[in-house]
């Protein structure tokens, strides 16, 4: 079965969210960082390396992209 996620309507209230610190830490990404882009907006896209995976694109309260 085939999941449809409508990123435009995705409200990070309404779930746990749980991340993997060690994979976040081998991007330079802190789970701080991660909440302010989930909070601020982002944008989805497909991962160019990973044909499976997507990357979540926004912006920190520092303006880091």
């Amino acid at each position: 079965m085939l999941a449809v996620v409508f990123w435009q309507q995705f409200d990070p209230a309404q779930f746990d969210l749980e991340f993997d610190e060690y994979e976040l830490a081998a991007h330079h990404v802190t789970i701080d960082e991660v909440v302010e882009v989930i909070w601020n907006g982002f944008e989805v896209r497909r991962n160019k390396h990973y044909s499976r995976g997507y990357q979540l694109v926004g912006r920190t309260e520092a303006g880091v992209s």
